[in-house]
């Protein structure tokens, strides 16, 4: 909700995407004991059922960047490849729980999320963290292109990435005076042109 508050008026829209539970080679590399305590496996430790195959897990991905019917919607919640309902004890695996659609939620979120991944907003560009002599930082100023991912490993496995152009080149400047970075550090600026989130 934060990130299309803050683009919808630039063009670029962002919605909330749900796979649902989808078996995959990821499980291999959890303990048996996690999916059992998340009541993901029967008593055979056989995946119950409503785990969907690959394919259905990435329908809802496929249809929230192609679908006409989501033309100008942003800070939606989807799931089934549709606008989830809301969340009831009757069906606790599916649909979207308030706090998820709340907007003073989503503003302390995006606050929070600034501070930890080292990145601002400054009209419709976004500002981040780099240095000249990185990868990164190389890339940048050779050809223009920008691609910033943001991962979280730890279950339920979110992710931010955003594409897009560089505005200006990397310029020093005092991060450390914004409480940020360390000496030599310096930032970029990037006006989105694609979005992708879970």
């Amino acid at each position: 909700m934060g990130f299309d508050h803050r683009f919808a008026n630039a063009g670029v829209r962002a919605n909330a995407v749900m796979p649902g539970g989808i078996t995959t080679p990821l499980q291999r590399h959890l303990p048996i004991e996690e999916p059992r305590a998340m009541g993901w496996l029967d008593e055979n430790d056989r995946p119950i059922t409503g785990f969907k195959s690959t394919e259905q897990g990435a329908s809802t991905r496929v249809w929230a960047a192609v679908g006409t019917e989501l033309e100008g919607f942003g800070g939606r919640y989807l799931e089934d490849c549709a606008e989830a309902l809301p969340w009831s004890p009757e069906r606790p695996r599916f649909g979207v729980r308030p706090y998820a659609v709340d907007p003073v939620s989503a503003e302390r979120l995006w606050a929070r999320s600034e501070g930890l991944v080292r990145v601002d907003l400054d009209g419709d560009d976004v500002v981040f963290m780099t240095s000249a002599d990185t990868i990164k930082g190389k890339s940048i100023l050779r050809d223009g292109r920008v691609a910033l991912c943001w991962d979280d490993e730890r279950p339920p496995f979110a992710f931010v990435t955003l594409r897009g152009g560089r505005r200006r080149a990397p310029t020093q400047t005092n991060c450390c005076a914004r409480g940020r970075g360390s000496a030599g550090a310096t930032w970029a600026r990037s006006r989105p042109g694609r979005v992708w989130a879970t």
